[in-house]
């Protein structure tokens, strides 16, 4: 049998490897926050950082359609009868090109 001296060498060393073990995991639990917390911090500053330039070139997108729209209205006021030749051209085109798909179904 063991010793008195023995048995309370030993449960002073399970006491202390019980205290070292709950330290180290609260230490890894610790690190383990901080790099969630800096990732989730690091995503919310690229994904603002994206919102940022989708909005940006949202913006540029929709003043370039307007300033292309703009610019047709000119031609098209400033031309209204080549403008006019030209929309009938299209439809004639078009009208064909639907009428021959379904004439050919026929």
């Amino acid at each position: 049998m063991l010793s008195d001296t023995t048995k309370t060498a030993a449960d002073a060393t399970r006491a202390s490897a019980e205290h070292d073990l709950k330290s180290a995991a609260k230490a890894v639990g610790n690190r383990a926050r901080s790099v969630y917390d800096s990732v989730t911090d690091d995503i919310a500053h690229y994904a603002d950082d994206a919102d940022g330039r989708v909005r940006r070139l949202a913006d540029q997108a929709k003043g370039r359609f307007n300033s292309a729209k703009d610019q047709l209205n000119d031609r098209i006021n400033g031309q209204p009868v080549p403008s006019a030749a030209i929309a009938l051209g299209i439809g004639l085109v078009l009208g064909l090109l639907l009428a021959g798909n379904s004439r050919r179904h026929f």
